[in-house]
C-alpha cells in the first residue's frame, strides 16, 4: 500500500487547492485579511514548506530547519503551482519504500525531536486541510468562487 493512500481523500483536497490557484492573479495572492497576516499566496508558499520540511528534512533525512518559500522566487500562481507539484512528486518518492508496518518507525527532527512516520503524514495532511480553508475564505472575501469545499 502506497501510504499516500492512507488518506484517500488527501488528493482530491490537494487537487481543489491547486484549482483555486491555477488563475490567481499577482493582485490576488497578495490579498490578506489583516496587514499583520500572511496573503494568500503566502499561504500556499507555506503549506509547501511545511511539506518539504517534514517530508525532505524529516523522513528524507536532510536535516535542514524549516524555512519559508522565497517569494521572489515563487512569486505568480505557475511558479507556485510547479514547485507544489514537484515537492508532491518528491515527497511520494521519499515514503516509497516505507509500508504500514513502518508507520510506527522514528525520525528525528533538525532540532532532536522523535516523531513517528504516522505522525508526519497525518501531520502534513491535516497542515494542508487547516490553511485550504483559510484561503478558501480569502478567495470567497475577493468575491472568487472556490473549488475547496
Amino acid at each position: 500500500m502506497n501510504l499516500y493512500e492512507l488518506y484517500p481523500h488527501w488528493e482530491t483536497r490537494t487537487n481543489r487547492i491547486l484549482q483555486s490557484l491555477e488563475t490567481r492573479t499577482p493582485y490576488e495572492l497578495e490579498y490578506k485579511f489583516h496587514p499583520n497576516m500572511r496573503s494568500l499566496g503566502n499561504l500556499y508558499r507555506h503549506i509547501i514548506a511545511a511539506e518539504i520540511y517534514w517530508m525532505e528534512d524529516v523522513v528524507g533525512e536532510r536535516g535542514k530547519n524549516f524555512s519559508e518559500l522565497d517569494e521572489k522566487e515563487f512569486y505568480n500562481s505557475k511558479t507556485i503551482l510547479d514547485e507544489w507539484q514537484s515537492v508532491r512528486n518528491r515527497s511520494q518518492e521519499i515514503v516509497k519504500p516505507y509500508s504500514l508496518s513502518d508507520l510506527k518507525k522514528t525520525f528525528l527532527t533538525p532540532r532532536k525531536k522523535s516523531v513517528e512516520l504516522s505522525y508526519i503524514l497525518w501531520h502534513v495532511v491535516e497542515h494542508e486541510i487547516h490553511h485550504s480553508g483559510q484561503i478558501s475564505a480569502m478567495l470567497r472575501a475577493q468575491n472568487i468562487n472556490s473549488p475547496i469545499t
